[in-house]
């Protein structure tokens, strides 16, 4: 008996491993029957049986995986012998022989034993054996059908199989014939299917060919990588170690600031809660309702926790962001209540209005949206000859409600504001008398006060910000005129610093975002000669150089510094008043237009 022929499982094409046996009496790997079942289970869910990769005959499927089927131990054994012995059995012995067994000649279908001359003459003469087929080894399943044991004697023309008579019924609508026309009719068909087969053949015998050539370049690749490997982990161990501490802290850092908010944010429910149990309690309906309405206009239902989403690049310092897992794009219609909200998971942009009773969204102000899922809209002003106001609101995005917040300690219009974990500094802008200040402040979203922190060098307005390593980089802007100057802010020293780089132009109203802890991608804006600027290029903060510049002409749009940019994955989203999307690939470093179909 060839086992390598008949005991190939005929999913995997491999020698059987735990053989199972179908109802059908065809035999399967164990793990072959459990991806079987699955497959039907997924294409299915309600799938109550499942085909025979071999014949196509339905089994019931008693569970969700294989263990209901039972083990073909006679079969497991015969392979574990063949292996043992690692070559072809030139004799094959009798499996009901119980002592000394003969050499077998034949083959029960039905019992897949095969049997000496002995053991076949008693297996017949067995009445409850006698319906079964014993033929000579190895011949049986070439000229008998496999699931009902009679000769086959037709073909069918449409799903080119050959039937037994009791199969015909099945195969009713389709052109069957016998075997005899079959051959004639086909023959020619069966010579081309001959040449073709010829044609495969020889590819395949050449894909063979490289694909043995591809262990040895996979060999050397798989080298190649084990050596760089090896190489960068013993050149950044002291980088590694760094990292590691330096980004514990900051973690730690983070979730101690979390749970300060936390304990306030209880504090202030449960100091509400008794005021309203004491208010409660007031007998006279005047006084109560005098007391309670304060109450019923609390925001409530807001008990989310946020956690903070952590990304990681190879050997440097995280890029932290405290959003919602389910991040949005805003872009805030100044000087009127609408907004638009672009949800990235769903690939859905709404149009959403602030309540009768909001004010509108002051135009030439900033937002940033906080860890909670609200926008911070800050300063601004009425017209553009007018002076900026210190004025702060809150947008609730979900709800479309709005809330007025801590006002700053001046005013600010046109400005740069920044959340940085729970803190949102705003830097420089035009101030109450229209004039651009180097005032900047900072907003704890914590205990929700503002504070100064360091003048800026050169006040500016329409500038481009970004943080990075616990720094702030403030990039162009209009000063007297439009400038190229770039300043850094040290968080630690409160100290602002002019670098003696520059941008490659002048340009002013335009955006930028970390990419990483070294690469700042700078974009869009107008030019000094009020032109739209239509080109981005990465900033390297650590070689001070500008370089992968791309045009992103294609773009029929402006990209302004006060849009609101985020990162999902390898892409950068933006939106703008046309409700135009359009997004940035870090990889490619190439931009395009979103479809929202």
């Amino acid at each position: 008996m060839n086992i390598e022929k008949l005991c190939i499982c005929p999913v995997c094409l491999e020698i059987l491993k735990s053989p199972v046996i179908l109802s059908c009496s065809h035999n399967l790997c164990y793990e072959c029957a459990n991806r079987v079942i699955s497959i039907s289970k997924i294409s299915q869910e309600s799938a109550s049986y499942f085909n025979c990769p071999y014949c196509r005959t339905k089994n019931l499927m008693l569970s969700a995986s294989a263990d209901f089927l039972p083990r073909n131990k006679i079969l497991e054994q015969i392979i574990l012998d063949w292996q043992i012995s690692n070559t072809t059995l030139k004799s094959i012995k009798c499996q009901l022989c119980k002592e000394n067994p003969s050499e077998a000649i034949n083959e029960c279908l039905a019992c897949e034993a095969i049997l000496c001359i002995t053991c076949t003459t008693n297996h017949n003469s067995k009445s409850r054996f006698a319906h079964h087929k014993i033929l000579p080894i190895c011949k049986a399943r070439r000229v008998l059908c496999t699931e009902h044991f009679e000769e086959l004697e037709w073909f069918c023309t449409e799903e080119k199989i050959l039937l037994c008579s009791i199969c015909l019924p099945k195969h009713q609508d389709h052109h069957v014939l016998n075997k005899a026309q079959a051959g004639d009719a086909l023959k020619q068909e069966a010579q081309w299917c001959k040449k073709q087969l010829k044609k495969v053949q020889k590819q395949v015998k050449k894909d063979i060919y490289g694909l043995e050539e591809g262990f040895k370049v996979l060999e050397n690749a798989e080298l190649g990588s084990l050596t760089e490997l090896d190489d960068l982990c013993n050149k950044n161990i002291e980088e590694v170690n760094r990292f590691r501490l330096e980004t514990k802290k900051r973690i730690q850092e983070i979730y101690l600031g979390l749970r300060s908010q936390l304990d306030l944010r209880v504090n202030r429910m449960n100091v509400i809660s008794n005021s309203i149990s004491q208010v409660s309690q007031t007998e006279d309906d005047l006084e109560f309702l005098q007391s309670s309405y304060s109450y019923l206009a609390i925001s409530t239902g807001n008990s989310q926790i946020t956690t903070p989403n952590i990304i990681y690049t190879q050997f440097q310092l995280p890029v932290i962001h405290l959003a919602t897992p389910t991040q949005h794009l805003y872009y805030l219609n100044r000087g009127t209540r609408e907004f638009y909200s672009y949800s990235v998971s769903n690939k859905e942009i709404q149009i959403k209005e602030l309540s009768n009773d909001a004010p509108n969204i002051s135009r030439w102000s900033s937002f940033t949206t906080l860890a909670d899922g609200k926008i911070l809209v800050t300063g601004g002003k009425v017209e553009r000859n007018s002076g900026s106001h210190r004025t702060c609101m809150y947008i609730d995005p979900f709800r479309s409600v709005y809330l007025p917040a801590v006002p700053m300690l001046k005013g600010h219009s046109s400005h740069i504001s920044l959340r940085i974990f729970n803190k949102v500094y705003v830097i420089s802008g035009k101030n109450e008398d229209n004039i651009c200040d180097s005032h900047c402040e900072v907003f704890d979203t914590y205990t929700e006060t503002w504070s100064s922190i360091a003048k800026i060098n050169f006040p500016r307005t329409c500038a481009a910000g970004c943080y990075i390593n616990n720094c702030i980089y403030v990039l162009g802007g209009f000063q007297n005129s439009v400038c190229n100057s770039i300043e850094k802010y040290s968080m630690h020293y409160n100290l602002w610093t002019l670098l003696p780089t520059v941008l490659p132009e002048k340009i002013w109203q335009h955006g930028c975002f970390a990419i990483d802890s070294k690469r700042v991608l700078i974009f869009g804006g107008e030019k000094d000669s009020e032109e739209p600027s239509k080109v981005s290029y990465i900033y390297d903060i650590t070689t001070e150089g500008f370089n992968s510049m791309t045009n992103i002409d294609t773009i029929p749009v402006y990209l302004y510094f006060w849009i609101q940019i985020i990162r999902d994955g390898d892409f950068l989203y933006t939106i703008n008043k046309e409700k135009t999307l359009v997004k940035y690939s870090i990889h490619d470093n190439k931009w395009a237009l979103v479809d929202l179909g």
